[in-house]
This record gives C-alpha cells, sequence and structure tokens, in this order.
C-alpha cells in the first residue's frame, strides 16, 4: 500500500546508521535476514494472486485473496522484526517501499484493468505517491528526514481495505455493490491523503 509514509511510520523506526553486513573478500555486503526475506515475498506474491485471479471462480478468488492477506501481514512483520531482532539496514529501508509499491499497485492496476475498481482513482493514488516520494527524495538529498505522518497511514489502510474488498466483488453476487463501496474507500483514501502531502510541502521548506 507508497508507501514509505504509509506502513505505520515503521521506516521512520528503522535507523539508517544499522547496519547488517557480511564480510565477503575483504568487502562488505548487506546481510539477507529475516527481515530482508519478508519484505522481498511481497513482489513474489504479486505472481500468484494475479494467476489466481485470471483463473476465475469463487474459490480462486478466495485463495487469492488470502494470499494478499499474507502480503499485507509481511508488510507489517518485516518492520516489527527489523526492531526486535535488531536487524535494521539501509538495504530493508531501500527495498520495503519499492516491495510495497510493486505488491499495491500491480494488484491495484489488475483490478482497474478488469473494470472492478475505477483506473481514474488508483492514478488519482499512484500520482499522489509519486509527488510524495519526489519531496521525500528531494528533502534527503538536502540532508532532511521527513517523517510519516498519520495522514499517510490512514491512507495506507483505506488502501488496503479496498483492495480486499475489490477480490470479493469480482466473484460475490453483489460484486457491483462491492466495487462501489471499493472506489468510494479508495477516493477516501485519497482525499484523506491530501492533507498529509501539505504538511510535508511545508516541512520540506523549513530550515
Amino acid at each position: 500500500m507508497p508507501l514509505e509514509d504509509s506502513e505505520f511510520g515503521k521506516r521512520d523506526l528503522r535507523s539508517p546508521t544499522l547496519t547488517s553486513q557480511a564480510s565477503t573478500g575483504g568487502q562488505g555486503y548487506p546481510e539477507m535476514n529475516l527481515p530482508t526475506v519478508l519484505t522481498l515475498s511481497r513482489p513474489v506474491l504479486v505472481v500468484p494472486i494475479i494467476a489466481i485471479l485470471m483463473a476465475g471462480g469463487y474459490w480462486s478468488t478466495r485463495w487469492a485473496a488470502i494470499l494478499f492477506g499474507i502480503g499485507i501481514l509481511t508488510d507489517f512483520l518485516d518492520g516489527f522484526l527489523a526492531r526486535r531482532l535488531d536487524q535494521a539496514s539501509p538495504l530493508g529501508r531501500f527495498l520495503d517501499p519499492l516491495c510495497d509499491k510493486i505488491f499495491v499497485y500491480s494488484i491495484a492496476f489488475f483490478f482497474a484493468a478488469i473494470g472492478t475498481i475505477s483506473l481514474m482513482i488508483t492514478l488519482l493514488i499512484f500520482a499522489r505517491d509519486l509527488v510524495v516520494d519526489g519531496i521525500r527524495r528531494r528533502s534527503a538529498k538536502s540532508g532532511k528526514v521527513l517523517q510519516a505522518n498519520r495522514w499517510g497511514k490512514i491512507k495506507f489502510i483505506l488502501q488496503g481495505l479496498a483492495l480486499a474488498i475489490s477480490f470479493f466483488a469480482i466473484s460475490s453476487p453483489g460484486g457491483t455493490l462491492s466495487g462501489s463501496i471499493a472506489n468510494l474507500i479508495l477516493f477516501a483514501a485519497f482525499l484523506v491523503s491530501l492533507p498529509g502531502v501539505v504538511l510535508l510541502v511545508r516541512e520540506s521548506k523549513q530550515t
């Protein structure tokens, strides 16, 4: 669900000064630890989720929804374990938002392509996340780290909820109604996220 300002601020808790490296041939390489493996599992899950959805059928959709739920769960677990096991690393900080985008938007655009959710609303949220990424990168170049805010966290919750509903919209008798509800939640997620963008812009301009 971009999403560096969305997952309950977990990436802000991963200190960039913390590293996990193993020595090989006199050079340091990031360690492939459990939190990083969980992070990388999300884009891997995209393939079976979409393949199962394309197969069609009531139970196929349910299995795809379960895999989606597992992916969302890893999004919480990787940050928690990184802190709990003291395995936070710059590699994890880099991969986490990237894998989030691949996971969430691959599924979101699939649903948009088959008409379950609105492509326009999906593009609006995607554009919003690109703007946030740009603001963060520009601030990072000047040595300033912008903290996640509650608006982004609420957006992530609503976005995940809308996608979860979309799984049931494509195979249930009330699919049209479920799709409409998913669109309303997605649009609400976009509106709720706008104050967060304004706050980030203001923070980025502060010296």
